[in-house]
């Protein structure tokens, strides 16, 4: 076979990389070329039954590789493909189109590391976490002469860099110039480009894309969020002006599915503004705080789940200092104040997801702690789940490293604190039983003595009739809506960490056991119970094992029979899950064998009844001797 000839067809214009469809034979060249060429006229020729050509439509969007550009011809049959009446036609031209989009993206503007970091040395990385050699990345205040200053330098959207060093070689990006965006007339690029600069075909287009799929299951589609995406970083400030009159209208539309294509085409907007320079991004900017004003102030039920995914995916791999506007809209007092329960649960749902495991806004989890602390015992149990969801955001950064050199290294440096959060609610909550061990420390809400309630009598009754109060001042309503977002708090921490817990977590230990069981208030009692449920089955450090003894100790000087049921509760399981480590311990294995001994000796049947349980448990694991 001819050399030339195989260079001729290798240079076939969809093939410009040096891969494996480079690499093929003359005739396997002449296969696929043909295979794609008959393929697009069957498409074209419109000649199929609807079922053979989605087939085939499905066909030419597997020959779409990372190595292979498609030829202008094709582009252009996938942008007719997006206006295709049939729903499964227009999602395969998104997936085709975003493929294409990433082969023909505008070329980055990258320098090497050094100009963003100044001179890297090549020693170990040190400590994890936010500190000094890194506070640069921090979001923070800035002037708009000094915010467009920080625009023109380099910057990074990936998350990891920094935390804890920088990849050898790397190379960061600088923002592009609306030059950048020219396109060359007989460019894939530029095909695309003309396409979604007409603004019929748009009109056409935003028509499909908000038209109701199924009722209740027309969802956010990442695939379409992406394709936009692409769309707006690669054609420019340009494609923003065409698409702005057709958000601004369907974010004022009561329909769901309008609402839904209005989220995908903001989240594109905004992930793609990331790379244009200072003056057009601020300028869409203009009009995009409008939109997200509106959008807080009329979603709704079947709209948060598509405005969430919007308000996360667009702050996820970007520099928080060029989403700034977004932000500083987001994290303000104003949006938890008499706007209802279901519109204050939206947005802290929006403000968790946009600050989840971002170690670069420092400033924004401290403004958002803040705001949070005068909501502690908020009103509305919906709003004080979500509260419970974003304070579980905020302390993960909390996370102290031990080992050789690590003793006081904390890799959330200047972030919230659980010691923080624990040392301002435990002034702000009761203790219903008189416990010699915390009446001398433990202060309630008001800041005077708390009455104390009649002492248990011996009985052998289910009712703690201690609990029976028929009225409940206003300070121990509060009181309890503050506790049951504190046990709301210590589940979703636990269940969204990796860290082993902190051991001030066990300070609340004598405030979920004196609830549960109780009649007064179910919702605070099985929050509570839920609570002592996840801090039983953890996997205890060895440093966490003797504060949670000494806790117990100080607990079953109770009063309160209901309270020393559940702390036997407690200990079994948390004896059992940590036993290895307890039961290697002879020091361990006797404080809980003491513990469980003088709850046999308690003046309560039920105590002793319970006590004699975990203690046959004990004997028959082995665990006393």
């Amino acid at each position: 076979m001819p050399q030339t000839l195989l260079d001729v067809v290798k240079g076939y214009p969809g093939l410009k990389k040096s891969s494996s469809l480079a690499n093929l034979t003359l005739g396997q060249h002449l296969h696929f070329q043909e295979l794609e060429q008959r393929i697009v006229q069957l498409v074209q020729g419109k000649t199929l039954h609807w079922r053979h050509h989605e087939m085939a439509v499905g066909m030419l969007l597997s020959m779409i590789m990372y190595d292979y550009t498609p030829t202008q011809d094709i582009t252009s049959l996938w942008l007719q493909l997006l206006l295709d009446d049939q729903r499964n036609i227009r999602c395969m031209a998104y997936q085709a189109l975003e493929g294409i989009m990433k082969l023909e993206k505008v070329p980055s503007n990258k320098v090497p590391l050094s100009e963003m970091i100044g001179p890297v040395a090549d020693e170990d990385p040190g400590l994890p976490g936010a500190q000094d050699k890194n506070d640069y990345l921090q979001y923070r205040d800035m002037e708009p002469d000094e915010l467009e200053q920080y625009w023109s330098k380099p910057f990074s959207v990936k998350s990891h860099m920094g935390y804890w060093g920088y990849p050898v070689g790397e190379r960061v990006r600088m923002t592009h110039s609306p030059e950048d965006f020219n396109t060359k007339p007989d460019s894939v690029r530029s095909l695309i480009s003309q396409f979604f600069l007409d603004e019929s075909l748009v009109t056409r287009f935003v028509e499909l894309n908000s038209l109701e799929h199924e009722k209740g299951l027309d969802f956010f589609s990442m695939d379409r969020g992406l394709f936009l995406c692409f769309l707006f970083e690669n054609i420019g400030p340009r494609l923003a002006q065409v698409f702005q009159p057709h958000i601004e209208k369907l974010v004022g539309s009561p329909e769901e599915s309008q609402q839904r294509a209005a989220a995908e085409m903001v989240y594109g907007v905004v992930r793609g503004l990331r790379f244009w320079d200072y003056k057009s991004a601020q300028q869409a900017w203009c009009w995009l705080l409008p939109v997200f004003q509106q959008v807080l102030n009329s979603v709704t039920l079947e709209t948060q789940q598509d405005w969430d995914y919007c308000f996360s995916g667009a702050s996820n791999k970007a520099d928080p200092n060029r989403l700034r506007p977004m932000l500083e809209l987001l994290v303000t007092p104003e949006n938890l104040v008499s706007q209802g329960a279901f519109k204050e649960s939206s947005y802290l749902l929006f403000v968790t997801n946009c600050l989840s495991q971002n170690w670069k806004v420092r400033e924004l989890y401290i403004r958002t702690y803040n705001i949070l602390r005068s909501h502690w015992d908020h009103p509305y149990n919906n709003v004080r789940h979500h509260i419970a969801n974003t304070l579980a955001t905020l302390l993960a950064m909390d996370i102290p490293l031990r080992g050789a050199n690590r003793q006081d290294w904390n890799v959330g440096k200047g972030f919230p604190t659980k010691k923080m959060f624990i040392d301002e609610v435990i002034p702000m909550l009761n203790l219903h039983y008189h416990n010699p061990e915390f009446s001398k420390d433990e202060t309630p809400v008001s800041g005077t003595t708390t009455p104390l309630i009649k002492e248990d009598t011996p009985n052998t009754s289910s009712e703690d009739v201690s609990m029976t109060t028929d009225t409940e001042d206003e300070e121990t309503k509060k009181s309890n809506r503050i506790l049951e977002t504190v046990s709301l708090w210590i589940q979703t921490q636990i269940r969204v960490s990796s860290a082993t817990i902190s051991t001030e977590m066990f300070r609340i230990l004598p405030y979920l056991c004196q609830f549960i069981g109780t009649e007064t208030d179910q919702d605070v009692s099985q929050s509570c119970l839920q609570a002592l449920c996840y801090l039983s089955v953890v996997i205890l450090s060895d440093h966490a094992i003797q504060p949670m003894l000494d806790m117990c100790k100080k607990i079953a000087q109770s009063h309160s029979y209901k309270t020393k049921m559940s702390l036997l509760e407690y200990i079994q399981v948390s004896v059992f899950t940590n036993f290895p480590k307890v039961v290697i311990n002879s020091h361990y294995r006797e404080q809980v064998q003491s513990l469980v001994l003088n709850m046999l000796q308690d003046e309560n049947l039920s105590v002793r009844q319970k006590a004699s349980k975990v203690l046959g448990g004990l004997l028959h694991s082995g665990f006393i001797e």
